[in-house]
């Protein structure tokens, strides 16, 4: 359904779309099956399992993100940019 819409109003191919959406979707899986192994093989402490899944999750996302050369890296890193030379004044 979004394919359908998304493709009306910007006019690309499907086969672009999904392509692009791949990269996503392969990023947050790949990410997800990897803290959940590690997240069962950790400590019983939950509030440190909970910080430490969020944080292998968030690096690999982004590491996984940089790899397949997908928008959001070049959002974030511009998104830091912006704010770095905002507060630096």
């Amino acid at each position: 359904l979004n394919l359908y819409f998304l493709n009306r109003l910007i006019e690309l191919p499907k086969k672009d779309l999904f392509v692009d959406w791949s990269k996503y979707i392969i990023a947050t899986v790949l990410s997800s099956v990897i803290v959940i192994y590690l997240h069962s093989m950790l400590i019983d402490l939950r509030f440190i399992r909970i910080i430490f899944a969020s944080s292998i999750y968030l690096i690999l996302f982004i590491i996984l993100n940089y790899i397949f050369r997908t928008h959001f890296i070049k959002f974030v890193t511009n998104t830091i940019i912006q704010l770095y030379s905002k507060y630096k004044r």
